[in-house]
């Protein structure tokens, strides 16, 4: 019996927390809303910027990781550029 108890108040008390979790998602979800729709107002009609829904976010998603996929790229090569010139540089005698 004391063994059922204690389960039963630790289900009590892990109901409060999800309940306290599902108010925490709900207000965060309301700012969110918020600002996506303030955010949608302000660019105006014509940006592609944000899309009504949650069916853009894995477009979204897939561009985000191909403009830093792309931009890696393009560190790298900046990079190496950056090394070919001060090797040049320092072949040259101008170090």
């Amino acid at each position: 019996a004391e063994l059922l108890e204690e389960h039963l108040g630790e289900i009590r008390s892990l109901r409060q927390r999800l309940e306290e979790s599902i108010c925490i998602n709900d207000c965060l979800r309301e700012q969110l809303e918020h600002r996506l729709s303030s955010t949608a107002r302000g660019s105006g009609p014509t940006s592609n910027f944000y899309s009504p829904g949650l069916e853009s976010t894995p477009q979204l998603c897939n561009e985000n990781r191909v403009l830093r996929e792309e931009n890696q790229r393009l560190q790298a090569q900046l990079s190496h550029a950056s090394r070919g010139e001060w090797s040049k540089a320092t072949n040259c005698g101008y170090s």
